[in-house]
C-alpha cells in the first residue's frame, strides 16, 4: 500500500531527463510525483472549461484553448485596411493577461498541439484496460471558488482506474478537476500488483509519443522557443528568423502549407509570443536538452554577429519591390558588384548621412542606418569596366555595425519588418475614433477652398486631421492625385517614369514605395518614408506630400524643390514649420 501524501503547493516540474523516472510511485516524498503528474495533465486542459482541450486553437498571444471556448465573434469596427471580409470578425482575448482584440483570421487549429493531445488521450484510454490497469483510490481536495461551474464537491474517496496519470486525466475529462487547482487528491491506497512498474511503463510510452511531435520540420531538432504561425504550424523561433533572413531574403511562406509566414501578433518573429503549451511541455520533458540547444544557438548567434557579410552601396534611397537603376563606375563599387555577382547577386543600398545625424548604435556614421537589400536583375557590363544595373528591392534592413573592405563599406544588418496586420488594424481603429476636434488644423495662412481633393470636416470646414482619416480614404486620395497628375501630363510622371517604375500600384503596401520613387524628392525626404513600419503611417506621409504639392501649385511658390519653401501650419494639433 502506498503511503499517504500531504497536500503541498505546486512546485516546478522535476528536471530529470525522462518523464517516467521523475514520476515513479515509490519516489521519495520530497520529489512529489503527484505534482509533476498534475502539471502534465494541466497542460492538456483548457484554461477556460478545465476539460481536456478539444480542437485546440492557439491564439496570437501564444495561449491555447478549445475551439468551442473561443468567445462569441463580433464585427470589428472602424477598420478599412485591408478591409477583407475574412478579417471582419474578431473577439476579445479571454485571457486576462492579454485581453487584446484578435481577428479570427489570425487564429487557427494548432496542428502540433492537437497531435500531442490525441496521443495522450489514446495512451490514457489504453492504460485503463486490463491487464496493466490498477485502481487508485483518490480523495479529492477543495477547489477554488472561481471554478464553481464544475461538478459539486464530493469529499468521499473515489476509485479511478489506470494509475496516477490516467486517474488525474480522468478527473479532467469528467469535469472534476479545476484547471487552476493544486493537487486535488491524495493517494490512500492502490490495488493491483506492482502499480509503479505499470505507471512507469505508460509514462515512458507517453513521453515517446509526445516527443515524436516536438520536432521542428525546418531543423529536424526538438523545438527551441516554438512559435506558431497563423496557419497553425509550429517552428523554432530562430529557424523562422533564418528563413526570413536568408540570402534570397523572401522566404516568407510556411514550409509546410506554403501560406504567408505571418507571425502573430507582429510581423517580426523575434517579437512573436512563444507557444505557451509547447514551451511548458518541453520544459517538463527535456529540460537538459533544451538548455543545451539554447546554449548552442546563442553561441552560433554570437558568432554570426561578428560577420560583416552585407556589402553596402552608399548612393541613394531605394525601396522594397521597386526597381533601382545604377550606373557603376567607381573602382571600389565595380569590385563590390563583381563580388556580389559571384555570390548571391545581392547588396545593400544606403543613403549618405548628409546632415551628420546620430544613427542609433552607429553614432554619426557616413550613411543612414536604414537601407534596402537589392537583388541584381539585369547586369550590363561595359568594355571599360563600367556597368549598368537593374535591381529590385527585396527587404529593408538596419545596419548594426560596419567596416571598410577594399574601399567600400560592409556591414552586419538585421531585417526590418512592418508591424503586424493586427497592429495595423488596431492603429486605424484607435486613430479614426479619436476626437476630431483635437486634430483640426489651423490653416489660416493658406486658403484651401480651391483644393477639391482635400477631405472636409462634417460641418464643411477645412480640413480634417490626417490622423483621423480611414486608411482606405488615405489610399483613395493618393490614387486620385496620381490619376489627376497623369491626365495633366505632369513633367515628373510622364511616360519615361511609367517605363521605369510601372503604373501606380493599387496595393496600399506598394503604393507609397512607388509614389516616393516617382516624386521629385530629396534623399532626406525619401528616407523619412523608409523608416516607417506602418502602411497607414506611410500613406499619411504621402497625403501630406500631396497637400504640400497642391499648396505649392496653387500659390506657385518660386522654389527649385517641391518642398523647399517655408510654410507654417498646425497639423495633428501642433505647429510645424517646413523648410
Amino acid at each position: 500500500m502506498s503511503p499517504s501524501l500531504e497536500r503541498v503547493p505546486v512546485s516546478p516540474p522535476p528536471t530529470t531527463a525522462r518523464l517516467s523516472e521523475g514520476l515513479a510511485l515509490d519516489a521519495p516524498s520530497n520529489d512529489r510525483p503527484d505534482i509533476a503528474v498534475r502539471e502534465l495533465v494541466r497542460l492538456t486542459q483548457c484554461p477556460q472549461c478545465s476539460r481536456p482541450l478539444q480542437d485546440a486553437f492557439t491564439l496570437p498571444c501564444g495561449r491555447s484553448l478549445c475551439q468551442s471556448c473561443i468567445p462569441e465573434l463580433r464585427l470589428r469596427q472602424n477598420i478599412t485596411y485591408p478591409g477583407a471580409s475574412y478579417r471582419s470578425q474578431g473577439f476579445t482575448c479571454p485571457f486576462s493577461a492579454c485581453a487584446k482584440d484578435h481577428a479570427m483570421d489570425d487564429c487557427s487549429r494548432d496542428v502540433v498541439v492537437n497531435k500531442i493531445l490525441d496521443a495522450i488521450g489514446e495512451e490514457t484510454r489504453n492504460h485503463r484496460k486490463p491487464p496493466e490497469t490498477s485502481d487508485i483510490i483518490l480523495e479529492r481536495g477543495k477547489r477554488k471558488a472561481s471554478m464553481s461551474n464544475l461538478q459539486s464537491e464530493d469529499t468521499k474517496g473515489k476509485a479511478v482506474r489506470g494509475g496516477r496519470f490516467a486517474a488525474t486525466y480522468t478527473l479532467a475529462e469528467t469535469g472534476e478537476l479545476a484547471y487552476d487547482s493544486d493537487i486535488p487528491f491524495r493517494v490512500i491506497q492502490s490495488t493491483g500488483e506492482r502499480p509503479e512498474e505499470s505507471e512507469q511503463a505508460v509514462l515512458g510510452r507517453l513521453e515517446n509519443a509526445i516527443r515524436q511531435e516536438l520536432y521542428c520540420s525546418i531543423c529536424f531538432e526538438l523545438f527551441l522557443e516554438p512559435v506558431t504561425t497563423t496557419c497553425g504550424h509550429t517552428y523554432c523561433r530562430h529557424c523562422v528568423y533564418d528563413a526570413q533572413n536568408t540570402a534570397l531574403g523572401d522566404m516568407d511562406q510556411c514550409p509546410w502549407c506554403r501560406k504567408d509566414l505571418a507571425m502573430p501578433p507582429t510581423s517580426s518573429v523575434q517579437d512573436a509570443p512563444s507557444n505557451n503549451l509547447l514551451s511548458e511541455l518541453l520544459t517538463i520533458l527535456v529540460p537538459e536538452i533544451l538548455a543545451m540547444r539554447a546554449h548552442e544557438v546563442k553561441t552560433q548567434e554570437m558568432s554570426d554577429m561578428q560577420e560583416l557579410n552585407t556589402p553596402l552601396f552608399m548612393c541613394a534611397v531605394s525601396y522594397p519591390m521597386i526597381p533601382t537603376y545604377l550606373h557603376v563606375f567607381e573602382p571600389r563599387y565595380r569590385l563590390m558588384i563583381q563580388r556580389a555577382m559571384e555570390n548571391v547577386g545581392e547588396f545593400g543600398m544606403v543613403s549618405p548621412n548628409q546632415r551628420q545625424e546620430v544613427q542609433g548604435e552607429l553614432d554619426v556614421s557616413p550613411f543612414c542606418q536604414y537601407g534596402t537589400l537589392l537583388r541584381i536583375v539585369d547586369f550590363y557590363p561595359q568594355p571599360d569596366g563600367r556597368s549598368y544595373l537593374k535591381t529590385v528591392g527585396v527587404s529593408r534592413f538596419r545596419v548594426l555595425k560596419y567596416d571598410i573592405l577594399d574601399g567600400y563599406f560592409v556591414g552586419k544588418t538585421e531585417r526590418i519588418n512592418d508591424i503586424s496586420l493586427a497592429e495595423e488594424e488596431a492603429l486605424e481603429a484607435k486613430e479614426s475614433t479619436s476626437d476630431l476636434s483635437s486634430h483640426t488644423q489651423n490653416v489660416s495662412a493658406v486658403d484651401l477652398s480651391d483644393v477639391p481633393w482635400y477631405p472636409r470636416m462634417p460641418d464643411g470646414k477645412y480640413p480634417i486631421g490626417l490622423a483621423t482619416m480611414p486608411t482606405q480614404d488615405l489610399m483613395r486620395v493618393c490614387l486620385d492625385f496620381s490619376s489627376k497628375m497623369k491626365e495633366a501630363r505632369t513633367s515628373w510622371i510622364e511616360g519615361t517614369v511609367f517605363a521605369a517604375f510601372g503604373q501606380a500600384h493599387e496595393d496600399p503596401v506598394l503604393f507609397p514605395w512607388w509614389f516616393a520613387s516617382v516624386l521629385p524628392l530629396t534623399n532626406s525626404e525619401r528616407y523619412e518614408l523608409l523608416e516607417k513600419r506602418s502602411v497607414r503611417e506611410r500613406l499619411k506621409l504621402c497625403v501630406w506630400w500631396i497637400f504640400l504639392m497642391e499648396t505649392k501649385r496653387q500659390y506657385d511658390t518660386p522654389q527649385s524643390s517641391v518642398f523647399s519653401f517655408r510654410f507654417s501650419v498646425f497639423i495633428w494639433g501642433k505647429p510645424l514649420t517646413l523648410k
